[in-house]
């Protein structure tokens, strides 16, 4: 069984190095997860939750949506990074929901909270 998404930072906030882990959230059939120092645009970040790989039960029905909405409020000290995205859909959502793209990919997307370079 894997770690909560609430065990995975918790465990993370005690290492040097970034850890990542598939993590069990309700409403997804994966997550997979990395928490960290991350380099954003030409600049390194600390305390970024990366979303590498998502995969939602039933998509479309807001899921993500709750998901973002309860790291922010959980986490409010915790930038986010959603790297890869492949459905123009998904995109767009993120451009939507206050996510900046990734210049140099154009298929990575990030939310950065003020103060966590």
């Amino acid at each position: 069984m894997n770690q909560t998404l609430e065990e995975f930072i918790a465990c993370a906030e005690k290492k040097i190095y970034p850890s990542s882990e598939y993590v069990e959230e309700p409403g997804f059939e994966h997550l997979y997860v990395r928490f960290g120092k991350t380099y954003i645009e030409g600049q390194w970040y600390q305390r970024i939750l990366t979303i590498a790989n998502v995969q939602a039960e039933e998509p479309g029905q807001g899921t993500f949506t709750k998901f973002i909405q309860r790291i922010k409020q959980d986490w409010p000290d915790v930038g986010i990074y959603v790297e890869c995205v492949l459905n123009p859909r998904f995109a767009a959502w993120l451009v939507r929901n206050g996510f900046s793209t990734v210049t140099l990919t154009g298929q990575s997307f990030y939310w950065l909270v003020e103060g966590n370079k």
